[in-house]
C-alpha cells in the first residue's frame, strides 16, 4: 500500500508541475465551467487540470484546493472565481465573491490574485482574501504580500497586517506605499542555527503524525532562512500528501 501511495504521489507531482494549476482536493459541491463551454461540470473527478478562462464555484459549506506547483490556494464556501493564467510563467486567479486562503512556499512572486482592479502577489506564507458586496479585505497571516491597488498605489503587507480593497480606492489603515521589495538580507549564523533547529523539530512532528505542527515549525525556519530548501520541500510534500490522502468526494 505504501508503494502505491508513493507512486501516486510521484504521478501527482508530475501532473501538478506540467499543468501548473490543478484542483487537487474538494469537499462538498464544487462546479467548474471550462473556458468556451456553456455547461458546468459538477464535482469533477480529481485531480482536475484548469486552463485560463475556466471558472470555479463552491457551494455553501464546500471548499476546493487549487495547486500551483508547490503553492496551494483553498477556495472557501460560496465562492466564485476565474482562472486568468494557468501556464508555468503566468498563473493567477480573479475572485468575484467569496474567500481565498493561500499557502505559498515557493518564495517567488509568480502567482497573482485579482479583485476588481486590485492585484495581490504573495511571496511566501499564508494570506486570506474575503470579498462580498463590492468590497474585499486582504489579511496576511504569515509571510509577505505585495498589493497593487486599483487606485495606482502599492502596499507591502507583512504578518498581522490587513488591507481593505475597493474599486479605484484603498484605505490608509495599514502600511505606507512601498517600492518593489528588495531581496531579504542574508541570514545571520544564529538565524541559520535556529532555522535548522525548527526544521528538525518539524520533521519530528511530521514523523509522529502531526503535520500541522510540522508546517508551523517549517514556516518558522523559512522566516529565518528563506533559502532552506529542505523546509520548502517538506512543506510541499505535506501539502501534496494531504491532497492525496485527504477525504475526497468524487
Amino acid at each position: 500500500m505504501r508503494l502505491v501511495q508513493l507512486a501516486l504521489l510521484v504521478l501527482f507531482c508530475a501532473a501538478s508541475e506540467a499543468r501548473a494549476v490543478v484542483v487537487s482536493l474538494r469537499t462538498g459541491a464544487v462546479s467548474i465551467l471550462p473556458s468556451g463551454r456553456a455547461r458546468w461540470r459538477a464535482n469533477p473527478k480529481l485531480p482536475f487540470p484548469l486552463q485560463a478562462g475556466d471558472r470555479v464555484r463552491t457551494g455553501g459549506g464546500s471548499t476546493a484546493r487549487l495547486m500551483f506547483g508547490r503553492d496551494a490556494v483553498v477556495v472557501g464556501p460560496g465562492s466564485d472565481l476565474r482562472v486568468v493564467g494557468a501556464g508555468p510563467d503566468e498563473r493567477g486567479l480573479e475572485l468575484s465573491s467569496g474567500t481565498l486562503r493561500g499557502s505559498f512556499v515557493s518564495g517567488t512572486w509568480t502567482v497573482e490574485i485579482f479583485y476588481q482592479g486590485n492585484r495581490l502577489m504573495p511571496q511566501w506564507g499564508d494570506f486570506q482574501l474575503s470579498a462580498a458586496r463590492g468590497a474585499a479585505r486582504a489579511q496576511v497571516l504569515t509571510g509577505r504580500l505585495l498589493v497593487d491597488t486599483a487606485s495606482g498605489g502599492r502596499r507591502l503587507l507583512s504578518a498581522g497586517e490587513s488591507l481593505e480593497l475597493r474599486p479605484g480606492s484603498v484605505s490608509a489603515e495599514t502600511v505606507a506605499p512601498a517600492p518593489k521589495p528588495a531581496p531579504k538580507p542574508a541570514p545571520s549564523p544564529e538565524d541559520l542555527v535556529r532555522a535548522e533547529a525548527y526544521y528538525s523539530r518539524g520533521l519530528r512532528f511530521y514523523l509522529r503524525g502531526d503535520p500541522e505542527r510540522a508546517m508551523d515549525d517549517w514556516k518558522r525556519a523559512l522566516r529565518l532562512n528563506s533559502k532552506h530548501e529542505k523546509a520548502v520541500k517538506a512543506m510541499a510534500r505535506v501539502l501534496k500528501e494531504t491532497s492525496l490522502g485527504g477525504k475526497r468526494q468524487e
